[in-house]
């Protein structure tokens, strides 16, 4: 029942604790998560950068794009190494500037797709890759900032 009163409130737009109330998304995000619920396999892994986005919206593929990730940071869960080791992994991925190691190391997270949006571009100058190298990341999406792009 707190669930379901709170899920309602989404006027409110101030900070909780360690997390935001409300989550507010573009229409650019969830064109993006529609694009990726229609056109990938229900098995793929799609991911985006999860510390980045901390605990408060690190899991907005699998709750609006309705596909699994590699590597996250659960609020609901207690801190788990492992999440953390896979989750910087996937940091690298976004922040190296070496096209050929971000797709090696994705490739070893069987990661079929990459998400990037704003957060990410003004986080990581490096996302600059994903649309100048194809031979590595096919780009398959785009609207603005957000783009979807395809592990070779």
């Amino acid at each position: 029942v707190i669930d379901a009163y709170n899920a309602r409130d989404v006027d409110n737009l101030h900070a909780g604790p360690g997390f935001r109330w409300t989550l507010v998304l573009s229409s650019d995000q969830l064109a993006a998560f529609e694009w990726i619920r229609q056109n990938t396999a229900r098995q793929a892994i799609v991911q985006m950068e999860p510390i980045v986005r901390e605990r408060d919206s690190w899991s907005l593929i699998p709750s609006f794009a309705q596909r699994h990730m590699s590597a996250g940071l659960p609020i609901s869960l207690l801190r788990v190494p492992a999440y953390h080791d896979t989750s910087e992994r996937v940091k690298t991925i976004f922040a190296s500037a070496d096209a050929h190691e971000a797709c090696e190391i994705a490739h070893r997270l069987h990661i079929h797709y990459l998400y990037v949006d704003g957060t990410d571009r003004s986080e990581y100058p490096a996302t600059g890759k994903f649309d100048t190298s194809p031979q590595y990341f096919k780009p398959i999406f785009r609207r603005r900032t957000v783009g979807v792009y395809e592990v070779r």
